[in-house]
């Protein structure tokens, strides 16, 4: 092979291989994705577009499952977009690992919007995933409150 087409082949190695890299360590989750708890309130919520909005009185609380194959081995530290028109619409969520036997749990408090009228970002306390367990978000989301894409 001539140099110049080896050197093209290394640099489109080199460029795929730091593109996976990047993808790799972040990950992103639908809140449609999770499902209400207890399960009888689902009715209490409607989806749209993967966006998850409380429509019943008072907080419901909410869970979204994190995919286990991202090895989320370690401190799990996530954000979540989320949304309330006004403090009456809050949405609290917070970031919890288990163990494989589930009978241990780590997590942070509750983080609550700060601010409303227009999307935002609650950045959670980190938990802590031990080998072979796995994580979630719990959410409560008031009425009229919505959560969107969990980052990861």
């Amino acid at each position: 092979m001539h140099r110049t087409l080896k050197r093209s082949l290394f640099i489109a190695a080199v460029v795929a291989l730091g593109s996976v890299a990047v993808t790799a360590s972040a990950h992103n989750a639908l809140s449609g994705s999770g499902h209400a708890v207890p399960l009888s309130n689902s009715s209490c919520f409607s989806e749209s577009y993967g966006s998850i909005t409380n429509n019943c009185a008072g907080a419901q609380l909410f869970e979204i499952p994190l995919d286990a194959s991202t090895n989320l081995w370690g401190y799990l530290n996530a954000t979540i977009s989320a949304y309330g028109a006004t403090s009456s619409n809050n949405v609290g969520c917070t970031a919890i690992g288990v163990n494989s036997d589930i009978t241990a749990a780590w997590g942070g408090s509750y983080t609550y919007l700060s601010a409303f009228g227009a999307p935002q970002t609650i950045t959670l306390p980190g938990a802590y995933v031990p080998g072979g367990g796995s994580g979630y978000i719990a959410c409560y989301i008031n009425q009229g409150g919505r959560i969107n894409v969990v980052n990861f």
